[in-house]
């Protein structure tokens, strides 16, 4: 009897530490909470998507049905503008078109409902015997504001790749920033400090005049890509911006793609 009380007690004081260990959270609330961590404000955010879609080299014609198809799907917004213009107009989107003998491309440009920055490009090429065609479905979101909210875009991509039984590789990137400049030694503190809040390994460490950048890998993000023999799926930089005296801060995983 006093064996199974006792057997009680210790399940009872473990119920909250499994809790605690089981709860998760989306890629995206752990990059934010980076940037929390780096006592940051949000300025804006960016997901892509990359992926080939189907295995077969398709006309302009087929690709443009095929945009279609990914514009409603996606939640682009808005008419295609007929005129040539290098500027978007409200409620309207940009077609370019590529058309070169076994290359074909097309990029659209616009604006989600929350009138969020969107990108959609498909591109469609024949391998050099001419036999084997491939089309490949690059999609970039970037979000001005309210990063953890309306972020459905990464579960309709899911949806889109799945349709056609296909794998996408996504990347997130928050931009964030603070006002002034800091020491390489106060940077570094809170670079380490908001890595090993996620019980995460430093693989990299680049540094120069103007830039520090981490490269690091941690069990808290699923996924993850190899640099040689390491796996790594998170990445910091910062960079001091003198014309504004602010210290810009990107978080990527699993590295950050956007330039800096």
């Amino acid at each position: 009897m006093k064996k199974a009380i006792l057997f009680i007690i210790i399940i009872l004081c473990l119920v909250p530490v499994l809790t605690q260990a089981t709860e998760t959270k989306s890629q995206d609330e752990i990059l934010y909470s980076i940037l929390k961590n780096l006592e940051g404000d949000y300025v804006e955010g960016d997901i892509s998507a990359n992926g080939l879609l189907i295995d077969k080299f398709l006309s302009v014609g087929e690709l443009d049905n095929l945009g279609q198809e990914i514009i409603n799907s996606i939640g682009m917004v808005g008419k295609e503008l007929e005129k040539e213009t290098n500027s978007i107009s409200d409620g309207y989107y940009i077609k370019e078109e590529i058309n070169e003998e076994g290359y074909k491309q097309l990029n659209y440009f616009g604006f989600d409902k929350n009138k969020n920055p969107l990108t959609i490009i498909l591109s469609s090429y024949l391998t050099q015997d001419q036999l084997k065609g491939e089309t490949y479905l690059y999609i970039n979101l970037i979000k001005q504001e309210h990063f953890l909210e309306n972020n459905d875009i990464i579960e309709k991509v899911n949806n889109l790749f799945n349709q056609y039984e296909k794998n996408v590789e996504f990347t997130t990137c928050l931009i964030g920033s603070f006002k002034g400049k800091f020491s390489e030694q106060e940077i570094e503190e809170k670079s380490l400090e908001a890595i090993h809040n996620l019980n995460g390994k430093i693989v990299d460490i680049y540094k120069d005049e103007q830039l520090v950048s981490y490269t690091a890998y941690t069990d808290y993000l699923d996924y993850n890509i190899f640099a040689g023999e390491d796996r790594i799926n998170l990445n910091i930089a910062l960079r001091y911006n003198e014309y504004d005296n602010e210290t810009l801060i990107w978080i990527g995983t699993p590295i950050i793609t956007s330039g800096y």
